[in-house]
């Protein structure tokens, strides 16, 4: 996605990339980052298609979204099994959309970031040596110890960095990490920009979220909404989540059919007349507002998960539902542990109550 940006904001374009003559190019790369958000391949195929009517009839760039089409997206075909299912033969894919259901598995967004990562890993275990790095001959000799150093195991030093050198770490993970990042567990939480956009999210913590979770449950305004085994809740700072919100996310996430789906997302008025798209909707619904999470998958929809492989979400429904404890097991108040004493007094063996007579005399 970072390349697509940088060459459609390029004033100097090359032969055969496309270029928009009547608007600013702005415009239609805010409805791109919108439409990368979508949740499922019906989602994309739908808006994506209106964006392209539009663009031709509307717009009257036909040579731009052609070109565009040509170098960025493609069609591809449907199951002969799958068609009536769908209601299509053929449908728009692309490979910068990052959707729940898609080609891109949890932190493996639509960037460079993840390759770029490695390149920088690799190139700084590489010069970590006092030995210069000159001939080609000094540089493989110098990748083999690298290897042997990735294959080892993890040393009792490295337990206290989050960066390794080993690539045996429990952190070193393609999938979800065996532990929440520590800002997650603390009391502040923090904000956290959506890719190719300034909008920021102020991410709580698991703590935040289990404690409003408790304290409203059973109440007229509660801060989630349960619908089967999903969990609808705000995508930011906990708020009253109105009834219904998960069944509707749910039913937009499992529509399968082109002809349906449009319909729910004119009705959600993020199509409109003349095949307009709004970004805005498009983002309060797939990124910005709400998010949902399977109750036994611990699969989130919101923007993070879908970036980084793991979010605050995820990990509070984890310990909502009993699967795994993550924030750290609350003190008994002082009122407590004095009612513990006395009712284990009652009930303590004679020799017992001996022994604390006696302690007492002695303090």
């Amino acid at each position: 996605m970072e390349h697509l940006i940088r060459n459609m904001r390029k004033k100097k374009k090359g032969a055969g990339e496309p270029r928009l003559q009547n608007r600013p190019v702005t415009a239609f790369i805010g409805i791109l980052v919108s439409l990368m958000w979508c949740w499922t391949p019906v989602q994309f195929h739908v808006l994506f298609e209106a964006l392209v009517a539009r663009i031709r009839e509307t717009w009257l760039e036909p040579d731009f979204i052609e070109t565009f089409c040509k170098i960025y997206c493609r069609k591809a075909r449907v199951p002969q099994e799958q068609r009536e299912q769908c209601g299509l033969e053929e449908y728009w894919m692309a490979d910068w959309h990052c959707g729940v259901v898609g080609t891109h598995e949890p932190g493996f967004g639509s960037t460079q970031q993840t390759a770029e990562l490695a390149n920088r890993k690799l190139k700084n275990d590489l010069i970590r040596t006092t030995v210069p790095l000159t001939t080609h001959e000094s540089v493989v000799a110098r990748l083999v110890k690298v290897v042997k150093t990735w294959k080892r195991g993890l040393k009792e030093s490295e337990l206290r960095t989050d960066r390794p050198v080993t690539l045996m770490a429990p952190s070193m993970t393609l999938g979800q990490p065996s532990f929440p990042d520590g800002w997650l567990l603390g009391e502040f939480g923090r904000q956290e920009r959506r890719p190719y956009t300034k909008a920021k999210t102020h991410f709580v913590t698991v703590g935040t979220i289990l404690k409003k979770m408790r304290a409203t449950q059973g109440r007229a305004k509660v801060c989630f909404d349960v619908y089967n085994h999903w969990i609808a809740m705000a995508c930011g700072k906990p708020r009253a989540v109105p009834a219904g919100t998960a069944e509707k996310l749910v039913k937009h996430m499992k529509v399968k059919h082109a002809a349906e789906c449009r319909r729910m997302l004119v009705t959600e008025g993020i199509i409109g007349d003349e095949n307009k798209i709004f970004p805005k909707k498009v983002t309060e619904l797939f990124t910005g507002t709400w998010c949902v999470i399977n109750s036994t998958t611990f699969t989130c929809t919101c923007w993070r998960y879908r970036w980084r492989g793991r979010c605050v979400h995820s990990y509070a429904i984890q310990e909502w539902e009993g699967h795994r404890r993550w924030t750290p097991v609350p003190l008994p108040a002082a009122d407590e542990v004095i009612d513990g004493e006395d009712s284990a007094a009652e009930e303590a063996p004679a020799e017992v109550d001996d022994l604390r007579r006696v302690r007492r005399r002695l303090e």
